[in-house]
């Protein structure tokens, strides 16, 4: 099972540099997603891709030797495999390039058969990056605006550290909220879960990007996240309620107003 894998996977890379886009294309999932190699390329559908490589003018010829793979995951019918190999890119002008590539594949076998047409690609990643410039502008992967978008920004990871010397890494845009606990402990709610941290809010609050916002002495609150502001709470997304303090409610409503309307307009 895993040969034929690694056969598919050389099998998609020599179709693809050989211009042959039809075969290259049978291979890939419907809502398959391609990284690479030009920086910043992202790619999502077989469509999308289908129709960026109809802009490929033929003009430049690849080469492709010393392939290796190696199956890094396996689990079910998930198989990760990694590719790498010497790409020669030979431009119009007579001119040669050589890169080393390497190739991440995430393939599903439908498990019916052990047949190529019962492989498909999920995830295409190209990780060494070609630079754009007057010769690689042309190279079929590359794809003119509007079948390709840039690559979304990275989620910054916050780091909260845990019990026994564990530590728990959360993406900032996915807190909801934070709630102090009892002692040197506090809660970070997410739309998934909620994680115990070994941080009081006053060491968390520094943390956390301008749109969050301490309401309460126990919560600092997610502005993206705020539904509405009554007298006497926040309403977060779910109808999660935070109490605020009476006597500071007018103020905290005109701040959270202010900075909901300031987070959307950055948002945007």
């Amino acid at each position: 099972m895993q040969k034929r894998l690694q056969q598919n996977v050389v099998r998609t890379i020599l179709n693809f540099y050989s211009n042959d886009y039809d075969m290259f294309l049978s291979y890939l999932d419907d809502d398959v997603i391609w990284f690479g190699p030009r920086e910043g390329q992202y790619i999502s559908g077989k469509e999308n891709l289908r129709l960026s490589l109809s802009h490929n003018t033929m003009r430049m010829r690849f080469a492709v030797d010393d392939i290796r793979t190696r199956i890094l995951y396996s689990y079910r019918n998930i198989y990760s495999c990694l590719a790498a190999y010497r790409l020669t890119v030979m431009y119009p002008d007579g001119t040669s390039s050589v890169h080393s590539q390497h190739a991440l594949f995430s393939l599903r076998h439908s498990g019916k058969s052990d047949t190529p047409e019962d492989w498909k690609c999920l995830f295409i990643h190209i990780s060494d990056v070609i630079p754009q410039d007057e010769k690689t502008k042309n190279l079929p992967i590359q794809v003119p605006a509007p079948y390709v978008s840039p690559a979304p920004e990275p989620t910054k990871m916050l780091m909260f550290p845990q019990r026994d010397r564990v530590s728990c890494f959360i993406p900032q845009d996915d807190i909801v909220y934070a709630e102090g606990g009892k002692g040197a402990c506090s809660f970070i709610h997410t739309g998934d879960g909620v994680y115990e941290v070994r941080l009081l809010l006053k060491e968390i609050e520094p943390m956390l990007p301008g749109y969050f916002y301490r309401c309460h002495s126990s919560y600092i609150v997610n502005l993206r996240r705020v539904i509405f502001v009554t007298g006497r709470y926040v309403i977060l997304e779910g109808g999660t309620e935070i109490p605020i303090p009476a006597k500071r409610a007018a103020k905290i409503r005109a701040d959270i107003e202010s900075g909901m309307r300031a987070a959307t307009a950055a948002a945007q």
